[in-house]
């Protein structure tokens, strides 16, 4: 039983480390909503942000621009990222109970 309980502590350290990674690379991309509005048949990219009680709308142009792309990269990029953080939070769990079981 040491052996497996040897790799679950070494799976429980790698995890740890992709959270702390997954979560500092959350931090960096931004923290607003992206939005595309439809006028006149063409698409236009905003960031919304809260301010107190209100939804504010921060224009960063029509959706074929570099701007927007980048933006809308980045929003894929911060949905996937907390799928992995999700997934990796969930293994993470339940190797700790497992380990706490057999300490």
């Amino acid at each position: 039983m040491g052996v497996v309980m040897g790799i679950l502590k070494e799976e429980r350290d790698r995890l740890k480390r992709l959270r702390d990674k997954y979560s500092e690379e959350l931090k960096k991309l931004p923290h607003q909503t992206i939005q595309i509005k439809k006028r006149n048949n063409l698409e236009y990219v905003y960031l919304v942000h809260r301010e107190g009680n209100h939804l504010k709308f921060d224009y960063i142009g029509p959706a074929k621009s570099k701007e927007a792309i980048d933006y809308l990269n980045k929003s894929s990029q911060k949905k996937e990222l907390k799928i992995k953080l999700k997934k990796v939070e969930k293994d993470l769990k339940e190797i700790e109970k497992i380990v706490r079981k057999q300490n």
